[in-house]
């Protein structure tokens, strides 16, 4: 049902099924290192190789995106955005799973709001970002890092300020973003940084970390 559900977001009929591998020993290579990861979609091959059963929707998103993006416009934040939100439930319920009896007080104590479902979580991110805000002055640009909290926050950004259907065209036709928004991608990004480090509200005892 779910991927049925991301199907229909991005209007994507697949042509053929995705073989799924399961594997314990799931590892790729960066900078050198050997790196473990709960999923990978080799796009090569077309085949989605996991460690999780939870980590498929992830890895699926990866893979529409590849069918659908723009020739020359890959940007794997682009792809990363799409695929951690369409699979933020996973996230929230891992977030959940970690924090224990303590994740309501948690979040509250983290954002000043009530914890009620994976839209309201990724709220979190940018309680992330912001206490490490001294690490990306002046600005900070996702074009840069990857990184959960990064992609999630700015995921939740878009949507919210141009609806999931914009939040996909803009990841796949980011040369379209003027026409789509009145503003390039660019421009949004710096929206999006200056929201995160200099407009949004936090809770004092966050506000005095840093």
């Amino acid at each position: 049902a779910e991927l049925e559900a991301v199907c229909a977001a991005f209007e994507f009929t697949p042509e053929k099924l995705l073989p799924t591998i399961l594997t314990d020993t799931l590892q790729i290579k960066g900078n050198g290192d050997i790196i473990s990861c709960d999923g990978l979609f080799y796009s090569d091959e077309d085949i989605v190789y996991t460690r999780s059963l939870s980590a498929i929707l992830h890895e699926y998103v990866h893979y529409i995106y590849d069918q659908l993006a723009a020739e020359n416009s890959y940007e794997s934040w682009h792809t990363e955005a799409l695929a951690y939100y369409f699979s933020r439930e996973t996230y929230f319920e891992m977030w959940l799973h970690s924090s224990g009896e303590s994740a309501e007080d948690e979040f509250a104590l983290l954002t000043g709001k009530e914890l009620t479902d994976a839209d309201v979580f990724m709220e979190i991110m940018d309680t992330f970002i912001y206490v490490l805000r001294e690490e990306y002055k002046p600005k900070f640009w996702i074009s840069q890092s990857t990184t959960t909290s990064e992609v999630l926050s700015i995921a939740s950004y878009i949507v919210q300020n141009y609806g999931e259907e914009g939040f996909i065209q803009l990841m796949l036709y980011p040369q379209k973003a003027r026409l789509l928004t009145g503003k390039t991608l660019e421009e949004i990004e710096e929206d999006w940084s200056d929201y995160i480090l200099y407009e949004k509200e936090y809770p004092e005892e966050i506000k005095m970390i840093g």
